[in-house]
């Protein structure tokens, strides 16, 4: 069973440093093998060297009941192997991010 998004959440930025994706639903099954390859060349073509963690269903889930279907960490990005659509993007977007700008301007 899907776990339904709450428009707000306790102090997201704190439970979800350097990033991560809340969704209002994961998907019901699994990706494909050939889905997650795409997604890992498409980082690649937008990061060049990263490292894609993946994880069976959600990556965490908050208080609230919300699930992570992707989060930026130091060296990698997580991504759930249910992950909606543009999750990818989102983290290569907070990837980028951290790069660019300096840890006391973020």
């Amino acid at each position: 069973m899907a776990r339904q998004f709450l428009e707000e959440d306790d102090d997201l930025d704190t439970k979800l440093p350097g990033g991560g994706r809340v969704v209002e639903s994961l998907r019901e099954k699994p990706i494909t093998k050939e889905e997650k390859d795409a997604i890992e060349k498409r980082l690649r073509r937008l990061l060049g060297r990263v490292k894609v963690e993946w994880t069976e269903g959600a990556i965490e889930v908050l208080k609230s009941g919300a699930s992570v279907a992707g989060r930026t960490v130091v060296n990698a990005i997580k991504l759930s192997d249910r992950l909606t659509e543009g999750t990818e993007l989102h983290e290569a977007f907070h990837r980028i991010f951290e790069i660019l700008i300096p840890n006391g301007r973020r």
